[in-house]
């Protein structure tokens, strides 16, 4: 189905995808009754429709010429009213309903791989028609809507100007009575609560120093959340600085196999991808109290004496130096966390659970031995029901 301009319009694909099929020739129509095949169409039939409608273009294809997935980057131009019938007339009359929908809402997939990319949503605030356009942090208004959108009743010579969108993908649009009954209720929202400032005015309550407390009170709490921002943004400056200088320095505690297996210790790898990822602010452990946390995280056996046999695969096994390093720079940066708490609050009562200890385990104690002949012997018992 194509537009103007040589673009898919959605209005034309949902015409296109509602039109009767006709089944002749090859593909006709088995009929039961006459026990025989004959000619026929099918359809699809809306019966009953929703407030909100998601469309979702098919902009993900599986390719047979290379066995993965692509994105199709055909062009689409979105109506910023859509009609769709409720029912499809059988008898060729013309007595079909229909309700209209307004696009509120887009969601665009920037990129040309189907594995990954960049999101953007353009949204409509139906109480005020307003676009923005949400891109990460940033939010700027669309003066004109959507680049792709058009209004169907409109010049239609304007309309042909308009070019499709490659990137929009999920598309919302909300029945026409329904969004305007959404909009009064909010409206009268907005009425009720300047209605409520009018009254506390009146009243005598002084409204410009209520305003101002809160103003205060806002700001106060900006300035906190931002300096536990920069915070903890210098810890993990310090973390990240700490393990290139000892990639860099002691390269083979990360590459040398040639370990004594039972010197070696073994952590929790999720503690690990935490420490390494220098995005993790370690709060967690660093307020962890006294605590075992490989109980608290079900790794230990019911014996308590060493981990299961099917936990041992969450961790990994450090040389005892690599180990030791990678402690010390959580020790410092611990040292850094006490710091920052203590300029903030004052105090600081944790003093447990500040390294890697409750996430370690001996290699010489790595598995509880009556857990592991048991699970030795569940093993050769589901072997030998499977031979």
């Amino acid at each position: 189905a194509k537009s103007a301009g040589d673009d898919v319009d959605v209005q034309r694909c949902l015409d296109a995808y509602l039109q009767p099929e006709l089944l002749v020739e090859d593909n006709q129509y088995y009929c039961s009754t006459c026990a025989k095949k004959a000619d026929a169409s099918r359809s699809l039939v809306l019966e009953q429709i929703p407030p909100v409608l998601n469309i979702q273009l098919a902009r993900y294809v599986f390719d047979m010429a290379t066995f993965s997935k692509k994105k199709l980057a055909t062009k689409v131009k979105l109506p910023r009213t859509l009609t769709v019938p409720t029912k499809q007339a059988d008898d060729g009359n013309s007595n079909d309903t229909t309700a209209k929908y307004v696009l509120c809402a887009v969601q665009n997939h920037h990129g040309t791989s189907a594995h990954g990319g960049h999101y953007t949503a353009d949204v409509l605030d139906w109480t005020t028609g307003v676009w923005y356009e949400f891109n990460d942090e940033e939010v700027s208004v669309l003066e004109e809507g959507p680049e792709s959108s058009f209004d169907s009743s409109s010049d239609t010579d304007k309309n042909a100007k308009v070019v499709g969108s490659a990137d929009a993908y999920n598309l919302f649009y909300v029945e026409e009575k329904y969004l305007s009954q959404q909009s009064i209720i909010q409206l009268q929202s907005a009425v009720d609560r300047i209605h409520n400032i009018v009254q506390t005015i009146d009243n005598g309550d002084d409204i410009l120093a209520s305003i101002d407390v809160q103003r205060v009170e806002r700001y106060e709490c900006e300035k906190e959340y931002q300096k536990k921002s920069d915070n903890l943004k210098r810890r993990l400056a310090f973390r990240s600085e700490q393990i290139m200088q000892l990639l860099c320095s002691r390269s083979n505690l990360f590459t040398d196999s040639a370990q004594n297996v039972s010197h070696m210790i073994w952590v929790d790898a999720a503690m690990l991808r935490g420490f390494f990822s220098c995005q993790d602010g370690l709060e967690a452990m660093f307020h962890n109290a006294a605590s075992n946390e490989l109980e608290d995280c079900k790794l230990l056996c019911s014996h308590s004496t060493g981990l299961h046999p099917r936990a041992v695969r969450r961790g990994k096994l450090l040389s005892r130096e690599l180990y030791e390093e990678l402690n010390r720079i959580v020790l410092d940066e611990f040292t850094l966390f006490t710091m920052d708490e203590e300029s903030e609050n004052g105090s600081l009562s944790t003093t447990a659970g500040n390294s890697f200890e409750d996430h370690a385990v001996e290699n010489s104690n790595l598995i509880c031995k009556p857990c592991g002949i048991q699970f030795q012997s569940e093993g050769r018992n589901r072997l030998e029901t499977f031979q």
